[in-house]
């Protein structure tokens, strides 16, 4: 896909936004002020993920290989990923105790899109619903030139609450998020990478490349 390459080449140009945009918070475990970053190739194994030419796990993972590298080489980051195979599976707690593990200062987590519409498009990305885990400037950065470079629409940065037949609402003095208790705190995060890496302490970003179900 000329998208996909698109999106990759991309990623030399992300190599200067991330620098100034990352709290380093590992530099008092380690010693080394480069900065820790975790990609997280979304899905894999079992969960292909969303459908297209090839399966969203497989271009997650294309795309998160691509970034390891040039980041790498850029030499200001040291970089982990979740997975680093087609064939591994991760729960999303995992995939963020491994972050903690490695004291990530950032989690980005890859994906691609896919709609019922065919129309549908463009990139989008998911921060904290948290004030101190919202990483906003940064994916504006990411969506925007992500946008430029692959030609697509930016759709922005979106901040997704929890919602469904029981909400969980986040406590600052547990630093977790709580079923039902609306006393405890706001509404918490919808996806579970952003609310499992609030409670590892680690802003998480999820980055939704492209639509797979619109073949422009």
């Amino acid at each position: 896909m000329n998208l996909i390459k698109r999106i990759i080449a991309l990623l030399v140009m992300l190599i200067t936004v991330l620098i100034p945009l990352i709290p380093i918070s590992h530099a008092a475990f380690t010693g080394d002020d480069r900065i820790v970053v975790v990609l997280d190739p979304g899905h894999g194994g079992k969960d292909p993920g969303a459908a297209g030419v090839r399966s969203e796990a497989y271009y997650n993972l294309e795309v998160a290989l691509a970034a390891k590298a040039k980041l790498e080489a850029n030499g200001n980051f040291i970089v982990h990923m979740t997975r680093s195979t087609a064939d591994k599976y991760l729960t999303l707690a995992e995939r963020l105790y491994f972050a903690d593990t490695v004291n990530a200062d950032v989690v980005i987590s890859i994906h691609f899109n896919s709609s019922a519409s065919s129309s549908m498009g463009g990139v989008e990305v998911y921060g904290s619903v948290l004030d101190r885990f919202y990483l906003g400037t940064l994916g504006q950065k990411i969506s925007s030139k992500v946008a430029a470079a692959a030609g697509i629409n930016n759709r922005g940065v979106f901040r997704k609450y929890d919602y469904g037949s029981t909400l969980y609402y986040w406590s600052e003095e547990y630093q977790w998020d709580i079923p039902g208790d609306s006393s405890v705190g706001g509404l918490s995060d919808y996806y579970g990478v952003i609310t499992w890496g609030a409670k590892f302490g680690i802003p998480s970003l999820i980055v939704e490349h492209a639509y797979l179900s619109n073949y422009n």
